[in-house]
């Protein structure tokens, strides 16, 4: 029905692409262009730096671009793994090394804890930004799918080396097991 470019000079890729109640469709990734092509007023409208920052590109069901954002610090940041509620909320899962990733007050996870961090970001429909948070250990931890359920809870999944990784008590699996 329609294909578009979008990116900027630099290297982009999309790496999660979904859809919502709406036909619009939404897309993540990472990019290292620095004139990455966002909307006026988006949340993060420079990159951030380091070699890739996050982004979130909304778009309608015939192509035309409704919104897009730069989200990243100061390190690497990639988003991989995008999802829609049923509100049209957009929410984004990935992996940062950034230090000064853009998280909100009272998140559950406030800092970075180790080399990379997954996170998890949420945008109501308009792309202002709802809430965000780190979600890792003291290694490496990334996230990489994310779907919400039909009461609103955010699952992701990804990747982790960190044996102090936040799991839940009762968990199935609560230590890291050696290979």
């Amino acid at each position: 029905l329609w294909a578009t470019y979008y990116g900027g000079s630099g290297a982009d890729e999309g790496f999660g692409i979904a859809t919502d109640g709406s036909n619009n469709v939404v897309i993540t990734g990472g990019t290292g262009s620095a004139d990455f092509p966002v909307t006026a007023g988006a949340f993060q409208t420079s990159y951030g730096g380091g070699s890739r920052d996050a982004f979130v590109v909304k778009l309608g069901g015939s192509g035309n671009r409704l919104w897009a954002t730069y989200y990243g610090g100061s390190d690497q940041d990639v988003g991989s793994g995008i999802a829609t509620d049923g509100s049209g909320n957009v929410l984004i899962t990935g992996s940062t090394q950034s230090t000064t990733f853009p998280i909100t007050a009272g998140a559950f996870q406030t800092s970075n804890a180790g080399f990379s961090d997954a996170f998890v970001v949420k945008f109501d429909a308009a792309g202002n930004r709802l809430w965000a948070t780190y979600y890792g250990g003291s290694g490496g931890d990334e996230g990489h799918g994310i779907a919400t359920d039909v009461s609103g809870n955010v699952l992701i999944t990804g990747y982790t080396v960190s044996i102090d990784f936040p799991v839940t008590a009762g968990a199935f699996r609560q230590v890291m097991e050696e290979e």
